[in-house]
């Protein structure tokens, strides 16, 4: 049994690992300008489980010119609540 522990654990850390290689990948070919980006992959580093959390909850936030054009018409405020970025 003690041998089951210890290959669930080893498959938990690489699946751990495969998760925050995943998520700094997103975070790097993002592109964004270069203090957010090492300010994301400080907070994943840092904050294990709860760094990749907070990136996919509101690190990819960014509704875009065309969805708040297309959006204009049906929810008018939308386009005045949210500001999209260029």
């Amino acid at each position: 049994m003690e041998q089951f522990y210890q290959v669930l654990a080893w498959v938990s850390v690489f699946f751990y690992w495969l998760i925050i290689a995943g998520v700094t990948m997103r975070v790097v070919f993002k592109r964004r300008v270069v203090g957010v980006s090492l300010a994301w992959l400080m907070i994943i580093y840092i904050i294990p489980v709860g760094g990749v959390f907070a990136y996919l909850l509101v690190g990819e936030l960014n509704l875009g010119k065309k969805t708040c054009s297309a959006g204009v018409g049906n929810v008018p405020t939308i386009c005045r609540l949210v500001s999209a970025p260029e």
